[in-house]
């Protein structure tokens, strides 16, 4: 296919390749934000702090836990780590404070 059009016809589809991928990237990041919103909804239900989080998702540090927090949402943990805590976070107990005595 080649004429007078040919060129703008390759813009017009990357055109559209763009706004596609656009739109494509934002709905999977809303869905991260989301799925890393409930998780951490869970783990402060469970009375679990960032430390205890970071111990099964190691890679991460505190800072960025905290940052991941929704009422941050300054980072976006990757789609691993949003699964490995998926499946590890709902059998995860708060650890239990020990009482001393006087």
């Amino acid at each position: 296919m080649t004429g007078p059009h040919t060129r703008l016809l390759a813009w017009i589809g990357m055109f559209v390749w763009l706004i596609g991928s656009q739109v494509w990237q934002s709905r999977v990041t809303k869905r991260r934000y989301e799925a890393q919103s409930k998780l951490w909804a869970l783990a402060d239900e469970r009375g679990l702090s960032t430390k205890t989080v970071r111990q099964l998702v190691p890679q991460y540090s505190e800072h960025d836990l905290d940052e991941s927090r929704p009422e941050n949402h300054r980072f976006l943990m990757n789609k691993a780590a949003i699964k490995t805590l998926a499946e590890k976070l709902p059998a995860q107990q708060a650890p239990v404070k020990k009482h001393h005595r006087k």
